[in-house]
């Protein structure tokens, strides 16, 4: 797969936690613009809908969902909600690391980010690349 395709998000869905604001939002736009449905997540409905908007702009899904991760309940809604949609929930699921050796793909992605200019903040940090293994413990 040629490096500029790593980056192609079309198909699959994210939540963006805070998106409606601050730091979220653009990472909620860029995901978009890579290609991402995106659920956008925030304590305030308005900054989610402002967001979606701007996202469903780009000709993509967006969905703003009310929540306060601080309030279980609210997350546990959340949860239920966002896996409501079978097509949602088998593009998270499909998402979900896979248990296996990684490949020449697994590793190019991180290599071109790191090298251009989307890496130019990310200073000092330690970008694991190993498919999900070392949280498995």
């Amino acid at each position: 797969m040629k490096a500029t395709g790593l980056f192609d998000l079309r198909g699959r869905t994210a939540l963006v936690t805070g998106g409606g604001r601050g730091l979220g939002r653009p990472i909620a736009l860029g995901l978009a613009e890579a290609g991402a449905d995106v659920i956008v997540e925030s304590r305030k409905r308005a900054s989610c809908e402002e967001t979606v908007r701007a996202i469903e702009a780009c000709g993509l899904r967006g969905v703003a969902f009310e929540v306060d991760l601080a309030r279980e309940e609210q997350v546990a809604r959340l949860a239920e909600q966002a896996i409501a949609d079978p097509e949602t929930l088998r593009r998270f699921l499909e998402q979900i690391p896979q248990r296996r050796a990684g490949g020449e793909d697994d590793v190019k992605g991180a290599a071109v980010f790191l090298c251009s200019d989307a890496a130019a903040y990310a200073t000092g940090q330690v970008l694991v690349v190993d498919g999900g293994w070392l949280v498995r413990g």
